[in-house]
This record gives structure tokens, C-alpha cells and sequence, in this order.
């Protein structure tokens, strides 16, 4: 799919016409957590999704480089 930015956001501009999941030559990954922050910010300060049973201090524990990647007082 491709996207054209208008004003601040992605709009997608085109499709695919085949089922991605049938093309994907590598096999897919459960997401398990969604983080976002503003363009301007360094540390990723809000937490929009994360997967049922799974908490950030699990993340934490299990990825040892996210850490610094997020601001974990903010979340």
C-alpha cells in the first residue's frame, strides 16, 4: 500500500491487489505492543496498544534495549 501525506496525516493513495498475507515471503509477527510519541520527542511517551496478558515491565525484562527507548514514568 502506498500513502501521500495530507496535512498532517497518511492517507493511502494505493492498494494491493492481492491478499498481503498470501504474498509476505517471510512468516508474520504478532504485534505486542504499540508505542507513540510526537516527531519532535526522542523517548516514546505513550502507550496506544499492548496484548492482552502483557505488561511493559514484561517488555522491559524481555527486550533489555527498549528501556531507552521509552520514557516508563510517562506510559
Amino acid at each position: 500500500m502506498g500513502f501521500i501525506k495530507d496535512d498532517n496525516y497518511f492517507v493511502p493513495n494505493t492498494v494491493i491487489k492481492d491478499d498481503v498475507r498470501q504474498i509476505a515471503r517471510r512468516p508474520t509477527l504478532t504485534i505486542v505492543a504499540i508505542f507513540t510519541k510526537s516527531d519532535k520527542q526522542k523517548i516514546y511517551n505513550d502507550l496506544s496498544y499492548i496484548r492482552k496478558n502483557t505488561t511493559v515491565a514484561y517488555l522491559v525484562d524481555k527486550i533489555p534495549d527498549i528501556k531507552r527507548k521509552l520514557s516508563i514514568d510517562m506510559l
